[in-house]
């Protein structure tokens, strides 16, 4: 499942690069696309054996060898660390309901991804909701990437300009523009349902798993032998 959300995001990925360097090419030679629909059916027959491997392979090396868009979203967005820190603060909901000096301290540095791997213990692979999470965050990280792409697209028009005043009339800056403030705004919905199947998740161990889960959480924490969830447990502390 993985593996296909990434092949969505770097197909997604390598679109977008082929329209970007078309908008570039329009830019910087603007008598090209004239040319460029005349000899469209020369230029298709060429262009379907050279540029979509071409785009694929490099869109492939970014999402799958760079992880781009993973270190764009922990970079700048840190969108997966506030689902993440949901999950967290939830799983250890038995915690809170006992008395224990430790507990008070919060979630430790070392636990957390120990938690993070708890949860997954009541995940399964047919999960409808994984199932959802996939589809939203592969549409999210698409939106990452587009608007990467697009920004940089920009700032690279602005320097063109800047060097040549004439092409401020062109159209492409602002269609350039326009793109990206879309891309924004689309990052901006997406992310507002990327919490949904983490919600159902955690209500749904809650009231089915809770047993399983308390006894769980003192093998997944930290300095928690004594732990009042423990049954080994002589006391807490």
């Amino acid at each position: 499942m993985i593996e296909g959300m990434k092949g969505k995001i770097a197909i997604a990925t390598a679109i977008a690069l082929g329209i970007y360097l078309a908008l570039f090419i329009w830019l910087l030679s603007p008598g090209w696309l004239g040319k460029f629909l005349s000899d469209l059916p020369k230029w298709l027959d060429m262009a379907k054996w050279v540029l979509p491997p071409a785009f694929i392979v490099t869109a492939y090396f970014l999402v799958g060898f760079l992880d781009i868009h993973n270190w764009l979203e922990k970079t700048f967005f840190k969108e997966r660390k506030k689902v993440d820190d949901y999950i967290r603060n939830w799983i250890i909901t038995p915690c809170t309901q006992v008395s224990c000096t430790r507990g008070k301290r919060g979630i430790l540095k070392d636990e957390e991804r120990k938690l993070m791997n708890l949860f997954y213990t009541f995940i399964s692979k047919g999960d409808t909701e994984r199932e959802r999470a996939f589809a939203y965050w592969g549409d999210y990280f698409i939106s990452v990437n587009l608007i990467f792409i697009s920004l940089l697209a920009f700032l690279a028009t602005i320097v063109i300009v800047a060097f040549d005043l004439s092409r401020l009339t062109h159209p492409v800056p602002y269609l350039i523009l326009i793109l990206s403030i879309l891309l924004i705004l689309v990052r901006i919905k997406l992310k507002g349902r990327l919490p949904y199947p983490a919600e159902a998740q955690i209500d749904r161990i809650l009231s089915q798993d809770y047993a399983q889960l308390r006894n769980k959480l003192p093998k997944y924490r930290t300095e928690c032998q004594n732990c009042p969830l423990n049954p080994n447990a002589s006391s807490a502390k």
